[in-house]
């Protein structure tokens, strides 16, 4: 007895699948004629007993196999063949499953069978090199012809082929091939020479295809790796999106709150001075502004200051006008407190009379006095920092200062100036840096 194995063909046919997925390596599946079948009289069902039909012979191997076995019937001879499974594999991607057999069949059956199979292969021509202790083995996947042509080449190169034949047992690399053409123990440099004299003869070295399969897996792998990964990142950015719409809400509700409250505080007859009564505490404040001042904008942030100081601070449109040009501004909560200091600690060291030089102490480096010599002397320059205030123009040459970059992302710059008459102090300008040339 020798033996022949195949791939099992139509495993994908029907519910196929779930008997596949039962099936272990070793098991054997019986070999049924199936003369009726309206595509193929020569049919040959694979069944997992007691009759689960698995697949069936692929039809190149099931048209002589039928022949074979119908003659046998035909003897009433009462012989029952079964294949043996030797590999499973599930396509990862679509689930298909790939089961190939071993079948036990008469010597001459085998060798009949084995050269229709060969030539089944038609062009196909790869080959595999095998070093054993005593010899080296050509192995080939192609016609009779074709391993005989490979035979010549050889032997017309000066290598000594003492045998030649059906392959009985799979290459080193797992793989079955048909032919092999031993030949005397190979250096290194006899082995280039039979790599190059095969592929001349246009085979291909299925150790070479192997690699390239290994690498377009891994590729693939690669690709598919990246494609998860792109997926968590897209998931972890939705997550984050929406939490951080959940924390703007938040932040828009406290900001009402605070509008709320800041309403409620505001006096609805014009006041000299509002009680300090009136006004929320300074620290309450300084924390209620450092917790919100990422969701304020610049011109929220002058609306905050004005409606809870009203008669110290007073907001000109062109300053409402720069904040709102300066809406990406990022260091927010920096600008909330010089501008809560400036109606506050700054305003009250103006007021008790200690003049410029001690006030700017509350703001450091943050704070300039006047402008450089060159805007100071420059009338198109000095029109730029003049605003006008109940008919009065004033001139702001001081101001806050933060970044010093161009663009409203990163710098900002708030001018205002002293009003003695009402003692207030008046912000003409809350957004870029003014021009300088």
């Amino acid at each position: 007895m020798a033996f022949i194995e195949f791939i099992v063909a139509g495993t994908a046919f029907e519910d196929r699948a779930l008997f596949a997925e039962m099936l272990r390596l070793g098991d054997e599946l019986l070999l049924v004629r199936d003369p009726h079948n309206p595509n193929d009289v020569s049919a040959i069902q694979l069944i997992l007993p007691p009759s689960d039909v698995v697949g069936h012979v692929p039809r190149h191997i099931a048209v002589e196999l039928s022949f074979l076995l119908d003659r046998i019937m035909e003897q009433h001879r009462p012989v029952a063949f079964y294949a043996r499974v030797f590999e499973l594999l599930r396509d990862p991607i679509i689930g298909d499953f790939r089961i190939s057999v071993t079948v036990d069949l008469p010597d001459d059956w085998v060798i009949h069978l084995r050269s229709v199979a060969q030539d089944h292969y038609g062009d196909v021509r790869a080959y595999v090199l095998e070093q054993t202790a005593r010899a080296s083995y050509v192995m080939l996947r192609c016609s009779a012809e074709q391993m005989l042509t490979a035979r010549d080449v050889l032997v017309a190169n000066g290598f000594v082929v003492d045998r030649s034949g059906f392959a009985s047992r799979p290459a080193s690399n797992g793989q079955r091939y048909a032919w092999f053409i031993r030949v005397g123990s190979l250096t290194q440099y006899r082995y280039a020479d039979v790599h190059a004299l095969l592929k001349r003869a246009g085979f291909s070295c299925d150790d070479e295809i192997h690699q390239l399969e290994q690498m377009r897996a891994e590729q693939l792998r690669q690709a598919q790796e990246s494609l998860w990964q792109a997926r968590r990142l897209e998931q972890n950015a939705k997550s984050l999106r929406e939490q951080h719409e959940m924390q703007l809400i938040e932040k828009e509700d406290l900001i009402k709150d605070l509008r709320f409250q800041l309403d409620q505080l505001r006096p609805t007859q014009p006041v000299a001075a509002a009680p300090e009564r009136m006004r929320v505490d300074r620290m309450w404040l300084a924390r209620l502004l450092d917790s919100i001042a990422d969701s304020l904008r610049p011109e929220q942030m002058l609306d905050v200051i004005e409606g809870q100081y009203p008669d110290r601070v007073v907001v000109l449109s062109s300053a409402r006008s720069s904040a709102h040009d300066s809406e990406k501004f990022r260091h927010r909560r920096r600008l909330a407190i010089l501008l809560l200091s400036l109606a506050t600690d700054y305003w009250s060291a103006l007021q008790m009379g200690q003049g410029d030089v001690e006030a700017r102490k509350v703001f450091g480096d943050d704070y300039a006095a006047q402008e450089s010599e060159k805007v100071e002397k420059t009338p198109r320059l000095r029109r730029k920092r003049t605003f006008t205030y109940e008919g009065r123009t004033l001139y702001m040459s001081q101001h806050l200062k933060i970044g010093v970059k161009d663009g409203s992302v990163e710098t900002i710059r708030v001018h205002f100036a002293w009003d003695e008459p009402s003692r207030t102090i008046v912000i003409g300008h809350c957004g870029v840096h003014l021009p300088i040339d």
